[in-house]
């Protein structure tokens, strides 16, 4: 996180060239044609609409910065393994010979990096607060709407990457 931070504060959104790069595979098959078309869309569209660009990109970071914290990760974690489990019919059990290890154990023998992040994951201290509470799940009419809204979305960028391709194609 700090090195994401430091890399937008050493150069300005404006400041940056204004290409998109991709580093992966070039080829497109068939079935995704036009998804280099809207690549080429988009980036153009961020060169001239660099303040709109610019908010999106502010929004995206603040969305990491801020809401992708290592705390709602685990809250998440945990809520997802122990509705998981609800569904499991297996009863674990310890064996007879088997030996409690601690996770400092494990962190002593890790080199390098994987010592850093065994470190950097540990749990220090138990944790007051229970676990995230995940909203209910969409009644039918929500959902219906939510479908509608991103068709709408959908169409409209699909026009406005037609009216590009007329203009640059008359």
């Amino acid at each position: 996180m700090k090195e994401l931070k430091a890399g937008n504060e050493r150069l300005g959104w404006v400041d940056r060239i204004p290409y998109a790069r991709w580093k992966g595979n070039p080829y497109v098959g068939a079935t995704r044609g036009d998804l280099l078309r809207g690549i080429k869309f988009a980036v153009d569209w961020g060169n001239t609409h660099q303040e709109e660009a610019q908010a999106i990109g502010k929004a995206g970071s603040r969305l990491i910065h801020e809401e992708l914290k290592m705390d709602y990760v685990y809250d998440y974690m945990f809520h997802f393994l122990r509705e998981y489990a609800k569904l499991l019919k297996y009863k674990p059990t310890k064996p007879p010979k088997a030996k409690e290890i601690c996770v400092e154990s494990m962190a002593c023998a890790a080199k390098g990096r994987e010592r850093e992040y065994m470190m950097a994951s540990m749990v220090n201290a138990s944790y007051d607060l229970g676990p995230c509470d995940l909203p209910p799940p969409y009644d039918p009419m929500t959902l219906e709407s939510l479908r509608q809204t991103k068709t709408m979305f959908t169409e409209q960028l699909q026009l406005f990457e037609q009216k590009a391709q007329e203009k640059q194609n008359p």
